[in-house]
């Protein structure tokens, strides 16, 4: 007889007994109630943790309107997202967040044209697709001796 810790367990599994523990189950989403951005875009999932009480709450509240915890999810999700666009402490933080920004760009543009010199043009309003790259005109102009004209 083979001997084993008194804390082994023989363990069998019956795949047909076996489901998933599941709280809700909701209807697959028709495609005419998705919104073009959602086709176009995707969407992303989250999972969060909510206190029995809350869950109980919003099961019911979901029960008794008709739709879904999901829908009353986002539904609650877009209220605080509407009720933070009007709030003046968090437009500030973004105006500082966009300086902030603005200042890193110019600072890795500088590092940029410190290390590459004359090789790479100023920022233009150009694009791109209107005449190559930046880097690209600039070597064209050295080669040429002389300017671009792009």
């Amino acid at each position: 007889m083979t001997r084993r810790c008194h804390a082994a367990v023989t363990v069998t599994f019956n795949r047909e007994r076996h489901r998933p523990h599941s709280t809700e189950e909701e209807p697959m989403s028709n495609p005419a109630d998705i919104e073009d951005t959602t086709t176009a875009k995707g969407v992303k999932t989250i999972g969060i943790r909510l206190d029995p009480d809350i869950h109980a709450q919003l099961t019911l509240i979901a029960g008794l309107r008709g739709s879904t915890i999901t829908d009353e999810i986002k539904t609650a999700l877009h209220a605080h997202i509407a009720g933070a666009k009007d709030a003046a402490d968090l437009a500030n933080r973004a105006d500082e967040a966009l300086a902030e920004i603005e200042r890193d760009a110019a600072a890795r543009r500088d590092a940029i044209a410190t290390l590459f010199g004359d090789v790479i043009a100023a920022p233009s309003s150009e694009t791109p697709a209107s005449g190559g790259s930046a880097r690209g005109r600039s070597r064209k102009a050295t080669a040429a001796g002389g300017e671009s004209s792009d």
